[in-house]
């Protein structure tokens, strides 16, 4: 699907992303109530957005209230074999709640969610470490998650 132009977002898009980024649930009848327009231009607008992929609504799950409470930042270092393949690999994996291919020391980060330490350990020596095309990975353990955003204030185009 290409990138939507961020020329194509006009302000009343740009206020619709806005009321979905502070309550994902709001009703059509109370953004058109908001923004002072009709129910049926939101709703169309928010399908255009939805189809377009400039916006995805859905419920984010804090870890900790389903027994994972250990989160690490890995970056790993590939050789031998395409990234773009170890990653396909590594993507599906439930720990994996985030992945990211870089430019730097690392060929990619994850972000690993997991019930213990011990888990964590599995997870890196029994899973990672023994993937094909993996020669190396550095783990930072989080201590404390101090900034979280999931809203998109700026003015250029919504992130995907």
């Amino acid at each position: 699907m290409p990138v939507p132009d961020a020329l194509a977002l006009d302000s009343l898009d740009r206020q619709i992303l806005k009321l979905l980024q502070q309550d994902g649930r709001m009703p059509y009848t109370e953004m058109a109530r908001r923004l002072d327009v009709a129910e049926a231009t939101v709703r169309k607008r928010v399908s255009r957005l939805l189809e377009e992929g400039v916006v995805h609504v859905v419920g984010i799950v804090d870890p900790q209230y389903l027994g994972r409470s250990v989160t690490a930042i890995v970056g790993v270092r590939t050789e031998g074999r395409d990234v773009e393949e170890v990653v396909a690999e590594v993507r599906r994996w439930d720990e994996v709640r985030y992945a990211a291919a870089c430019a730097g020391t690392y060929d990619f980060i994850l972000e690993v969610v997991v019930g213990s330490n011990e888990e964590l350990y599995d997870f890196l020596t029994r899973r990672l470490r023994a993937t094909p095309g993996v020669v190396g990975s550095d783990t930072s353990l989080v201590m404390k998650t101090v900034k979280r955003r999931h809203e998109w204030k700026g003015e250029g185009a919504a992130p995907s």
